[in-house]
């Protein structure tokens, strides 16, 4: 990807992705997520964000299971915001459809 050969810092180092929980709404027969409860906690991500912005990252990737089922996933963009660019939210995009969820990504 060519913005990759700009966004690298001077370590060479690009991305650091984190997963924020296990949980997921689907049973993919390809994927090798856990299925688990477990969720992490807001201090955990924000210990992780600091230490990664320290090392200076550019890219940070939100991952799961499903991170949009994450209950504090908006607390987790107010925070990760302005430390990194771009912030990528892998998801299934299912709740796409909902459009209140879809305002507050904004």
């Amino acid at each position: 990807m060519p913005f990759r050969e700009i966004s690298k810092n001077e370590q060479s180092l690009t991305g650091i992705g984190v997963d924020i929980t296990e949980v997921c709404n689907r049973k993919c027969p390809t994927c090798f997520a856990v299925h688990s409860p477990r969720q992490m906690s807001f201090d955990v991500f924000k210990r992780i964000v600091d230490e990664a912005a320290e090392l200076q990252f550019t890219e940070f990737y939100i991952l799961g299971g499903e991170p949009t089922l994450h209950p504090s996933l908006f607390e987790f963009l107010d925070y990760v915001k302005g430390k990194f660019n771009p912030v990528i939210l892998v998801s299934n995009m299912d709740k796409l459809s909902d459009t209140e969820f879809c305002r507050n990504l904004q």
